[in-house]
């Protein structure tokens, strides 16, 4: 005889839905769009789809050390599209003078590896020096750096030069757009001045060919004298 609890039927547990969720934190958000960029170039650049997306949203998380991720597939899409309006309103607005924290990151995502023709030349090695230009070698968990003793990195250093020279890059073509619409605005200016000194002369023309009509007229329209003998 089957028992009247065992006859109930056992509900299933509550789903637990994504919701608005807690908001995202910066280190969070930097991990993203570092997981976002790594599978969007290995498609070409191409949209991703909803597993992509749940695959972007568990590197995330593993990345901070969680279990699970705390934020779903869908919510990392919402963030990236967020973050890419952000960006183009921050270029409207001058960009290159942005204090977007995440600015120069999502232009860089962005535009892309720059091209060997525009890339910056390695910076010089500094020159020696006795006592400050000595470095100690450090073992770390990811190989071997050399450390000045000024506590920056030299791949620190070379990162600061390189984004010195895409930055110097940004503002001289922003300079460059600048003056190009300059440019046209002169020209327009310029275009707009001869067409009102045409159209003065079009009227000035149409006006004495008025009057040289009307002298004609007027001429033609004089009784002649009679002469008397």
């Amino acid at each position: 005889m089957i028992s009247q609890g065992a006859s109930r039927a056992v509900a299933p547990p509550a789903r637990k839905h994504n919701g608005p969720g807690k908001p995202w934190l910066e280190r969070e958000t930097a991990l993203l769009i570092d997981a976002y960029e790594e599978r969007w170039s290995s498609l070409k650049r191409g949209q991703l789809k909803a597993h992509q997306w749940e695959e972007v949203a568990g590197s995330v998380a593993a990345k901070l050390g969680l279990s699970r991720p705390s934020k779903s597939g869908t919510q990392c899409r919402h963030k990236i599209e967020k973050l890419r309006q952000r960006y183009r309103a921050e270029l409207q607005r001058g960009g290159s003078s942005s204090r977007w924290t995440f600015f120069d990151r999502i232009d860089r995502m962005e535009r892309g590896p720059l091209p060997i023709s525009v890339r910056p030349p390695p910076p010089p090695s500094p020159p020696p020096r006795s006592g400050d230009g000595e470095s100690v070698e450090v073992e770390e968990d990811q190989g071997r750096r050399r450390i000045s003793r000024s506590g920056l990195r030299e791949d620190e250093w070379a990162a600061r030069e390189v984004a010195a020279a895409v930055r110097r890059f940004r503002e001289g073509l922003a300079r460059l757009q600048k003056r190009s619409l300059e440019m046209v605005i002169e020209m327009e200016r310029d275009w707009t001045k001869m067409e009102t000194r045409r159209t003065e002369m079009v009227i000035e023309s149409q006006r004495r060919l008025v009057e040289v009509i009307a002298m004609a007229f007027s001429a033609k329209k004089k009784p002649r004298r009679s002469h008397r003998t």
